[in-house]
């Protein structure tokens, strides 16, 4: 899920729900009824468990306790998905603080380190040997993430901290080969579990025409190499209107690691 979207849904329905029930302060009291008599409806107003017949002359009331009945019908429904998005909202809030214990200078980081390594020893040490790294614009990484990588964009970051929270072993900007063109995928990992590799690229400007096409070269190579995107190869996009999310990123990992 979008956190953002969730959000600015709670707020909608928060502000729908008081304007119905300022609505509903307004109409008149009692509730409808309609009984139906052979080909006729009859309405009646019920108050206080007395029933007092509305005649066809006064239609608007019986509109408006009609109207009455569908916003209580709506306010329920709308006050269920209130409380159940707020339960969401809260468990990202205690997610975020969490999160925090990663990114802070009090020295948590270090402490909860042993936590956030794979556990698998082969693996491990996989991870932690020299390897070829990207060699462009080292001026760019700039920005330290919890593996203690230094990375490129705040989206990597965000990518960095979930594979560590979930004990995923990977390389950042590892040099492969495909095709006898060197490329640099933004994390080469292996599965936990089985050793299998997998590539994640993060493509970060696709609201840039020139960015776009050299992405879809560079899946294009992917995929003629037999890393099929969705399948090894596994790839996230944003503009600067829609940023990559925290539920994104963990919804892959869950899907392709666990």
């Amino acid at each position: 899920m979008n956190y953002e979207r969730i959000r600015r849904d709670y707020e909608n329905i928060s502000n729908r729900i008081s304007s119905l029930e300022e609505e509903l302060r307004n109409l008149p009291p009692g509730k409808l009824i309609c009984s139906h008599q052979q080909h006729h409806v009859k309405w009646y107003n019920s108050i206080d468990h007395q029933k007092f017949y509305i005649p066809k002359t006064n239609q608007t009331l019986a509109e408006q306790l009609a109207r009455k009945k569908y916003i209580l019908l709506l306010l329920g429904g709308l006050k269920k998905e209130k409380h159940d998005l707020a339960l969401y909202l809260q468990h990202h809030s205690l997610l975020d603080k969490a999160n925090t214990l990663l990114d802070d200078s009090d020295g948590y980081r270090k402490l909860l380190a042993p936590y956030l390594k794979p556990t698998d020893k082969e693996l491990i040490e996989w991870m932690t040997q020299p390897y070829n790294k990207c060699p462009l614009y080292p001026e760019n990484l700039i920005h330290k993430g919890v593996s203690n990588h230094l990375l490129r964009s705040k989206s990597e970051v965000l990518i960095d901290m979930m594979l560590c929270h979930y004990q995923i072993p990977f390389r950042y900007e590892c040099e492969l080969t495909l095709d006898n063109i060197i490329i640099y995928p933004d994390f080469t990992i292996r599965h936990p579990k089985t050793g299998e590799y997998f590539y994640w690229e993060h493509f970060g400007l696709m609201d840039v025409q020139s960015y776009i096409n050299k992405t879809s070269s560079k899946i294009n190579l992917y995929a003629s190499n037999g890393i099929t995107p969705g399948i090894r190869l596994i790839t996230t996009f944003e503009t600067q209107k829609e940023p990559l999310n925290p539920e994104t990123v963990e919804m892959y990992i869950k899907h392709f690691f666990t």
